[in-house]
């Protein structure tokens, strides 16, 4: 297996893939009002201009899963926001979720980023499970209410 930036060749040689593994992980997360070709359009738009750090995880030619931040200011701190992390369903609990998420705390410490954040549903125990042994922590709860 090997894990590497994903640059817009990458992500037009595997459009298909990425967009079945973003339609997954709407569905599974119940996401409603979001078009995975609008999602991939923004993916292409943010590498190009390098807002965004997009890390595949790949067998031979086969795309694994993929995580994707960007750096934001909070707080007077600079993050990376984890905005799609996703591994495919029959390839979890092998390690490709830790081996990305690693990239990404590499790439931190070399640009000097102070955190990383995600947000999560609460729904999704795996996730979380993930997370927290990753030493991820609650540092704010945001609440809603359907009208």
């Amino acid at each position: 297996m090997e894990i590497k930036q994903i640059g817009k060749e990458e992500a037009n040689k595997y459009d298909e893939d990425i967009k079945i593994l973003l339609t997954d992980v709407l569905k599974k997360n119940k996401i409603k009002g979001m078009n995975v070709e609008t999602i991939y359009s923004n993916m292409l738009m943010y590498i190009e201009d390098n807002s965004a750090i997009i890390i595949g995880a790949f067998d031979d030619e086969e795309l694994l899963g993929f995580i994707w931040a960007y750096k934001i200011q909070k707080n007077r701190e600079t993050r990376y926001h984890i905005n799609y992390f996703i591994v495919k369903e029959e390839c979890r609990k092998n390690g490709i979720g830790t081996k990305l998420i690693n990239e990404i705390y590499k790439m931190a410490k070399k640009n000097k980023i102070e955190k990383i954040e995600l947000i999560v549903t609460e729904e999704n125990n795996e996730a979380i499970n993930f997370y927290s042994k990753q030493n991820f922590k609650f540092e704010r709860i945001l609440l809603c209410k359907e009208i």
